[in-house]
């Protein structure tokens, strides 16, 4: 039996960090997912599954890449990793659909917004004044998800640092 080193150490916070993250990204998408298949169904408008496909690739190659960086750390890995997660589950799914398109809009509406407004505001091919509740929630919750996968990642790009 050898005693570790701190570069064993390290590789085990990496492998820790990166299983975390694949967990927490896999929430997102599936909170995602569930929630554009949720309004297709309440709003009776399939043009809303068009998230799906792209939702389930960018967790198959953030799958991929984590298993990557996790059996052979590199920062090339690394950096494909967090660019692959960062865009679509930070940006896209979490800041921009769950921050703006729900959270904003949640607020902009209790501050008394008429419908109208809400939807010049928030012009989108998908947009819905809030008049459902489990379509909301999930919606906000893609910004909630995408919190955790930020906090994982940045303490994964920190472990890489030292």
């Amino acid at each position: 039996m050898h005693a570790r080193t701190p570069r064993d150490e390290r590789l085990g916070e990496t492998r820790r960090l990166a299983g975390w993250l694949c967990l927490a990204v896999s929430t997102e998408a599936a909170v995602t997912i569930g929630h554009f298949v949720y309004g297709a169904h309440a709003y009776d408008d399939s043009s809303r599954y068009h998230v799906v496909a792209p939702a389930l690739v960018a967790l198959l190659v953030s799958l991929l890449l984590a298993g990557l960086y996790a059996w052979r750390p590199s920062r090339f890995a690394l950096r494909a990793l967090a660019l692959v997660v960062a865009v679509p589950f930070v940006g896209m799914f979490g800041v921009y659909h769950g921050g703006f398109h729900h959270a904003a809009k949640l607020l902009v509406y209790a501050a008394g917004a008429s419908p109208e407004r809400l939807e010049a505001i928030f012009d989108s091919p998908d947009f819905a004044v809030p008049n459902d509740v489990v379509f909301e929630v999930t919606g906000c919750s893609t910004l909630l998800a995408s919190i955790a996968v930020t906090y994982l990642l940045v303490r994964l790009v920190r472990a890489e640092r030292g």
